[in-house]
Order: C-alpha cells, then sequence, then structure tokens
C-alpha cells in the first residue's frame, strides 16, 4: 500500500519525472517555432482588436433570410491581407477567420 502510494502522481519526485520530459517536447516544439518564424522571415505585430467594433451586433446559430452577404467584411478582409506596411513586401498578413461556416 505504501509502495502504491510513492508510485501515485500525487508525489512530487513521481510528478516530477513525469512532467521532465512533457516540458522538453514543448520547449523543442517552442524552438522549432521561433526557428520557422526566423525561417519564413515573420515579424510579431500588434493587431487592431475587431471585437470593439462589432460588440453591439447581434448575433444568432441560425442566419435570417434576409442577410444576403457580408461584402463589407469580405472587402475589409481583403483590402487588409493585401495592404502594404512599413515591414516591406517580404511580410505576409495572417487573417483569423473564426466562426460557424455557411
Amino acid at each position: 500500500r505504501q509502495v502504491r502510494k510513492f508510485f501515485s502522481s500525487s508525489n512530487p519526485l513521481v510528478f516530477g519525472l513525469n512532467m521532465g520530459p512533457r516540458i522538453k517536447e514543448i520547449i523543442e516544439r517552442l524552438d522549432s517555432i521561433a526557428a520557422d518564424i526566423s525561417k519564413f522571415n515573420l515579424s510579431p505585430r500588434v493587431a487592431t482588436d475587431m471585437k470593439a467594433k462589432y460588440t453591439n451586433r447581434k448575433t444568432a446559430s441560425k442566419v435570417r433570410p434576409e442577410m444576403i452577404g457580408r461584402e463589407k467584411d469580405k472587402e475589409h478582409v481583403i483590402k487588409s491581407l493585401f495592404q502594404k506596411h512599413h515591414h516591406g513586401d517580404s511580410i505576409s498578413n495572417i487573417v483569423a477567420i473564426v466562426g460557424f461556416g455557411g
């Protein structure tokens, strides 16, 4: 019974032994990401928060029939993707699109 208690995950020594390889794997993944950032010439930029702009917008799980398209949103995304910045032409813009498809 004491042996089982010693090898349980609540033992700090066993916990440390289990977490060591996981932490090493995470560090290796972060190093790989850092190498990709350098390899693809990516640079950090502060993104504008679109959330504050649309706080009063009503949402529903079903799109209403009178809602035909989202041309303004589409144009805004296209404009921001192709907009040139002071960083030069070698920088690619990335936009995360989240939500229901349809």
